[in-house]
């Protein structure tokens, strides 16, 4: 070994900091081998019973039982719980429950394929000295296991096979059928001791079983299609997931178990292993939005005009210019898909009538999108109304990055960083936003549009995308929409417009319903600034936002509004008062005002709210907010025939 210190000439560090994703792997392994072990290598010692170490991949006695009391007794001895444990879960069943005494597998098998080579791996416990002589208790030392056996795949049952001669209590055993052409094999490694006691040196620990085909040839074939469940809807369903995720397939169904696979090189729709995994993984690839510039399906989307701030502001010419590319992209995409069917490598053959009927939806929506872009060019009040929200989602997004800037640096000054944050890449629509804004605009416009309708023809558009994909986004430009068209049409559809809740957001964690609340208060404050711009379009009833947090949390009595002064707006001393209903949200109470105009109550204690949103959070809803919320879900001032959207 050199004495000699590592060169300083070169400019890399001697240690290179890790990666996040090099940090992610390594606690992920970490957190797996400390519930699943061996902890301490192949041959570890561990002083306590291994059953009160590894939680994961453990076989017991065949039939052993628990019981509650004993699972309790060794988590502690005290009687009842402390202050920072919680109570007990009064739903929890309080029965013995059966531990697992086997794990394994069902595959389905190419036809021609004649065996399986089957590996089992396992370890026992058992008491022993230590090797070290320091130790004088006994402790729990590892014994690794590994057997190897053919299996032939000949219709019937797979009688018990030892796997290895060491440990004759641990058994492999299935059953092989044959279905269509092609083999269904089930397998299990099974703990076949037979014991009254539950000691740590009868159970099975780290159990894995592993299968592959002879010669490592890939005889392993994706599961048969789904749809066999359920009414003609369900399998419908069913069917259309399969074909979206035709290109995962699943090679097997773990049995008290996950399971893995291992592709073919060749084929990645044939796997040349399976085997069980007590703690499965699986890489999510991160999802973005794709661009134009590195996406070839979405070339035609170079003249798309994505600005909010030239939305709110260019006319008609220009905006017809600027969004028809969306349709025309959109419907040229759909021509290349349908082109894809029938194609090779496609696997699209079994799902022919499933793709059709999603291209059929998809024309419909791209139709949906050109009929909004047609209704802004051709109605003044929604001409208006898209411009007022794009200006207000331009004003939000901006200024919520200034408010992140200034968080990290209070001594900057607002006007210099909204100048600086004021850039078309951070005001920019993704395509799939400024489309989901485009394609629901009639129907928040007409109060008597089809979509609208009680029956089987009524839509709920679902917006379906990643954590941090833009989702709100998208539902925040159509509440600014929303807020806009009522003050232009105060009697929308015969109905009071210019009061009550517009749109009504719920959410079911705390912690996103308070960032979620953030954003959206962003946005109600550059609604107030446009509205006070021009009063004589947009009223002269501020724009509201109040939260309601359910029934089982602190202050849920009603208290005044709460009022607060921030900056906002692109010039200095430019001041909007941020309005919000209490803790305690009228909606949240009984109705004591009546609109006499729409003929149904709407509750506005202890205050009217005009053109307010309202966010819900509810992690346990109380009786009372299940019945606001049914209240709401009736009142024809707050459901989607007047706007409201919920989130």
């Amino acid at each position: 070994m050199s004495d000699k210190l590592p060169s300083g000439t070169s400019n890399s560090p001697v240690l290179a900091a890790p990666s996040p994703g090099e940090v992610r792997d390594e606690l992920a392994e970490l957190v797996v081998l400390d519930l699943l072990g061996p902890v301490g290598g192949d041959l570890e010692e561990v002083a306590d019973s291994p059953t009160d170490w590894y939680v994961l991949g453990r076989l017991a006695p065949n039939g052993t039982t628990i019981v509650p009391e004993e699972l309790d007794a060794s988590l502690g001895d005290s009687e009842l719980p402390g202050a920072d444990e919680g109570s007990l879960d009064a739903d929890a069943p309080n029965v013995p429950s059966l531990a697992p005494s086997s794990v394994g597998f069902t595959a389905r098998v190419r036809g021609d394929a004649d065996r399986l080579e089957v590996t089992g791996r396992w370890a026992r416990y058992a008491r022993s000295h230590s090797t070290d002589p320091s130790i004088e208790k006994l402790i729990w030392r590892r014994a690794p296991h590994t057997g190897c056996v053919p299996v032939k795949l000949v219709e019937g049952l797979v009688e018990a096979l030892v796997l290895d001669p060491e440990d004759e209590k641990v058994v492999l055993r299935g059953r092989v059928r044959r279905f269509h052409n092609d083999w269904l094999v089930t397998l299990f490694l099974v703990n076949a001791t037979e014991t009254d006691s539950n000691s740590a040196l009868h159970w099975v620990f780290q159990a894995e079983l592993s299968a592959a085909g002879g010669d490592g040839a890939a005889v392993f074939l994706p599961r048969h299609e789904p749809g066999s469940g359920g009414d003609a809807v369900d399998q419908g369903e069913q069917r259309r997931l399969a074909m979206a995720y035709r290109f995962s397939p699943e090679f097997a169904v773990g049995h008290a178990t996950g399971v893995g696979a291992t592709a073919s090189g060749a084929d990645p729709m044939r796997a040349v292993a399976v085997r069980t995994k007590a703690a499965p993984e699986h890489d999510i690839a991160q999802t973005d939005a794709p661009s134009s510039d590195s996406d070839p399906d979405l070339r035609e989307l170079v003249d798309l005009l994505v600005d909010m701030k030239e939305l709110g502001e260019c006319e008609p010419q220009r905006l017809r210019a600027g969004l028809m590319p969306l349709v025309a992209a959109y419907r040229t995409w759909i021509e290349r898909a349908e082109a894809r069917i029938g194609q090779d490598g496609q696997h699209l053959d079994e799902y022919a009538h499933q793709a059709r009927e999603a291209l059929t939806e998809a024309r419909r929506a791209a139709d949906r999108i050109e009929a909004g872009i047609e209704l802004v060019l051709g109605d003044p009040d929604a001409l208006a109304a898209f411009r007022f929200a794009n200006s207000s989602m331009h004003l939000q997004r901006v200024h919520t990055r200034v408010a992140a800037a200034r968080r990290r640096d209070g001594s900057r000054d607002p006007d210099a960083v909204f100048r600086e944050e004021d850039k078309p890449d951070n005001r920019s629509w993704r395509p799939f936003q400024l489309a989901f804004l485009l394609l629901n605009l009639p129907a928040l416009t007409d109060p008597a549009h089809p979509e609208r309708a009680t029956g089987a023809g009524a839509v709920a558009d679902l917006l379906w995308f990643p954590t941090g994909g833009g989702k709100t986004e998208a539902y925040l430009g159509l509440t600014a929409y929303t807020l806009a068209i009522r003050r232009l049409r105060p009697d929308l559809g015969g109905l009071d417009a210019g009061h009550g809740v517009a749109v009504l957001m719920r959410y079911t964690l705390r912690l996103l319903t308070i960032q979620q609340f953030q954003r959206a208060t962003a946005l109600i404050c550059a609604c107030e600034v446009l509205r006070r711009r021009d009063e004589v379009r947009w009223g002269e009833e501020p724009f509201r936002i109040g939260l309601w947090v359910g029934g089982r949390c602190p202050r849920t009595r009603p208290t005044k509004p709460w009022t607060g002064s921030r900056t906002f707006g692109g010039q200095a001393g430019s001041l909007i008062r941020t309005l919000a209903l209490p803790i305690s949200s009228p909606i949240a109470h009984g109705a004591e005002r009546r609109s006499r105009r729409a003929g149904t109550s709407m509750s506005t204690r202890p205050f009217a709210v005009p053109s307010c949103v309202a966010l819900s959070c509810s992690v346990a809803p109380s009786a009372e907010a299940t019945r606001t919320e049914r209240a709401c879900r009736s009142s024809s001032l707050t459901r989607r025939s007047t706007g409201c959207c919920r989130a």
